[in-house]
C-alpha cells in the first residue's frame, strides 16, 4: 500500500510546501517506521552526484516525518492492528525556503492515512507557528 501527499498552501502570507511519499509493509516488530534510504535521492537530480543528502537539517525532516507518522498511526489504532504497520518513508521533498518541521509533518502523517486508505480520523489542522496538530 502506497501513500502520497503533497501540502502546497498559502499561510499567513507565507508558502508551505512538502511532499512526503510513504509504503505500507506488514512486520512484526511494530508500528515502526523505517526509511528506504532514498527518500532526499531526489536531490541528485537537481544538483548532481554531490548532492548533499545527510546532516543535521535532514535528520530534523526525517524526524517531522515520523512525527505526522506516529500522530496518524495513533488516530486509527481502534480500527487498525498498527502493532502489524511498518511504514517506510521513501520521499521528502522541500523547498528550502517554504518548508518547515510541522509542514513535512502534515504531510508525512496525510501520505500515512492515503497509504491506508483513509481520509484520517480527527484530521489534522496546520497551523503555521502554533504546533502542526489542533
Amino acid at each position: 500500500m502506497r501513500g502520497r501527499y503533497q501540502l502546497k498552501k498559502q499561510i499567513d502570507g507565507r508558502g508551505q510546501y512538502a511532499l512526503v511519499e510513504v509504503h505500507i509493509e506488514p512486520t512484526m516488530a511494530g508500528p515502526e517506521v523505517v526509511f528506504s534510504g532514498e527518500e532526499f535521492a531526489w536531490l541528485y537530480g537537481i544538483y548532481g552526484s554531490n548532492a548533499m543528502i545527510e546532516g543535521p537539517g535532514f535528520e530534523e525532516d526525517r524526524q517531522a516525518a515520523v512525527w505526522g507518522i506516529d500522530y496518524a498511526l495513533q488516530q486509527v489504532q481502534e480500527d487498525w492492528n498498527i502493532s502489524d504497520i511498518c511504514v517506510v518513508v521513501d520521499r521528502i521533498e522541500f523547498f528550502y525556503v517554504d518548508t518547515t518541521p510541522e509542514g513535512i509533518a502534515f504531510a508525512a502523517c496525510h501520505a500515512t492515512w492515503d497509504a491506508l486508505g483513509i481520509e484520517g480520523v480527527d484530521d489534522a489542522v496546520l497551523q503555521y507557528g502554533s504546533g502542526l496538530f489542533s
